[in-house]
Order: C-alpha cells, then sequence, then structure tokens
C-alpha cells in the first residue's frame, strides 16, 4: 500500500470538491488534464502528488470558470437590463 502525502492529500481533497462542485464528469476534467481515471483518483486521494505544472493548469482552469461563472451569475440577475440594451445595439 501506498503511503499518502498529507499536503497532496489536502490538495487533492480540495480538487475532488472543486469538481463535485462545479458537476463536471470525470470523463471531462480527465480529457482536459491529459490524465486516467485512475490517475485523478491517485491524485484527490494524495496517493500521489499533484505534478506542479499540473496544479498551475488546473489554478488556470478553475480562475477562468470562477469567472465564467460570476458572468452568467451577473447576466442572470440582470437579464432585462441586458436584453433591453442589446436591442438598443442592434442596428437594422
Amino acid at each position: 500500500m501506498k503511503q499518502v502525502d498529507h499536503t497532496a492529500a489536502r490538495l487533492g481533497v480540495a480538487m475532488r470538491n472543486a469538481r463535485r462542485t462545479t458537476f463536471i464528469p470525470i470523463d471531462v476534467i480527465c480529457n482536459l488534464l491529459k490524465i486516467t481515471p485512475g490517475e485523478l483518483y491517485e491524485y484527490e486521494t494524495g496517493v500521489k502528488p499533484i505534478p506542479h505544472d499540473m496544479l498551475q493548469h488546473i489554478v488556470f482552469m478553475s480562475y477562468k470558470m470562477l469567472h465564467v461563472r460570476a458572468l452568467d451569475a451577473l447576466y442572470r440577475k440582470h437579464q432585462t437590463i441586458f436584453n433591453k440594451l442589446r436591442k438598443n445595439c442592434d442596428v437594422k
């Protein structure tokens, strides 16, 4: 049995929680990171530390996803205003 690195385990748990919160399927995450589901499991459980370059990629993807979610929430909150602006900006 492999020994668990506690720092890697904390990062892995955070990664798993983020994946579950966003409801992104495992196969999509694996395709984005170019890893197998088994490797994802090892990273999420701390059995295998997440490589630095992959961690940078994950942080960058998360940052982009947060911005997309924030813009979507803003759009939904002010949808009628955006629709009026779009209608006024349409050139005929």
